[in-house]
């Protein structure tokens, strides 16, 4: 079972100069472990999420056809968890990608892309699940977080070290990992495992610095 943790990153969100980015964090059954960035300019950051959804979604078909018997894929957009458990791009396909509200689906290039895999995934019986997390759970330094990925690109490190401080932060303030644990139970219907949800949180840290520290280095490197 391998996880696959999405996110995405933005800087000056819906202006003509905005970059968004996306960030994938890849966790294999063997623990190996790699980090993905894409990006676009002229963006918006929901396209950022998209496009590192559609990431995923490639690494995850390439995994399940050689060494991945199931994938389970961590998202903190209850946007996108939504459209892809309660099927609402099935929905919107069907209507010519026009929304429950009569208007034109946004964003429909990347979703008639995700559609197009998640449609391999069904057709090959593929297992795998979509999980929604909450996002910003505990704090973790951007500065050691790029001096952790320059050393080890992988975020091997990166992971090991958040997932070290999760017990101190949760000593601290133990109700961040509550909230996250009873949005989870609210969004799936039934409690997530301890050490799972701290997986998953752990997972969603990482990918999420990924993405914004990818983003700020298209800033700084115009």
């Amino acid at each position: 079972m391998a996880i696959i943790s999405i996110d995405g990153a933005c800087k000056g969100n819906g202006t003509a100069n905005c970059i968004s980015a996306g960030g994938v964090f890849v966790v294999t059954e063997g623990k190996e472990f790699s980090a993905h960035r894409v990006h676009e300019k002229g963006s918006t950051n929901q396209r950022g999420e998209l496009h590192a959804l559609i990431k995923s979604l490639e690494i995850g078909l390439h995994l399940m056809n050689t060494t991945e018997p199931e994938i389970f894929f961590v998202t903190d957009s209850e946007y996108i968890f939504n459209t892809i458990t309660k099927e609402w791009y099935k929905n919107w396909e069907n209507k010519g990608w026009i929304t429950s509200t009569n208007e034109p689906v946004k964003n429909k290039d990347l979703w008639l892309r995700a559609s197009e895999m998640l449609g391999m995934y069904y057709n090959n019986s593929y297992e795998f699940n979509f999980y929604h997390i909450k996002g910003h759970v505990m704090p973790f330094g951007k500065v050691t977080a790029y001096k952790l990925m320059q050393k080890d690109p992988s975020c091997e490190s990166l992971y090991n070290e958040v997932y070290k401080k999760f017990d101190l932060e949760y000593a601290k303030a133990p109700y961040r990992v509550d909230n996250a644990k009873n949005l989870f139970e609210r969004n799936h219907g039934f409690e997530a495992p301890p050490e799972r949800l701290k997986q998953f949180i752990v997972h969603n840290i990482v990918v999420d610095l990924v993405a914004s520290l990818h983003v700020e280095s298209l800033v700084n490197n115009k």
